[in-house]
């Protein structure tokens, strides 16, 4: 067990860490003396009160807790959202740079094409105005 989550009847509690070195505590201290085991722990006349503070206590320290875990949830799943989006993006990417040498090509070929064409002209028009003079 990585967290242990200690709930202490009194600020001088013991908690006994060393049996536990792997281990991370997370004490929970009542903030007010509960009055001792016999005395109030064990006053069922007061079983409401001792609860409602048991709980108090208990969202007083796991409430952080809590908050920072459903904050760090929210950042893995934008973390998650990013991934995919880069995903996208990378193929898309890969899409284009495949489509850009393709139309490069066919341009360089378009050229080549016109280039033999246009000197094909150029010497039909030379003898044609050769011809007119």
């Amino acid at each position: 067990c990585d967290i242990i989550f200690t709930v202490l009847l009194n600020q001088t509690d013991y908690i006994p860490v060393q049996d536990y070195p792997d281990s991370k505590f997370l004490p929970i201290y009542p903030q007010e003396d509960l009055g001792g085991f016999f005395n109030g722990v064990l006053r069922f006349d007061n079983a409401k009160k001792t609860i409602k503070r048991g709980y108090e206590d208990t969202i007083k320290i796991i409430g952080p807790a809590y908050d920072l875990t459903k904050s760090q949830f929210a950042v893995e799943k934008c973390l998650q959202q990013i991934d995919i989006y880069n995903k996208h993006f990378q193929r898309y990417t890969e899409q284009k740079k495949i489509l850009f040498d393709e139309v490069t090509m066919a341009v360089q070929s378009l050229q080549k094409d016109m280039g033999n064409a246009l000197i094909g002209e150029s010497e039909y028009g030379k003898q044609r105005i050769g011809v007119k003079k």
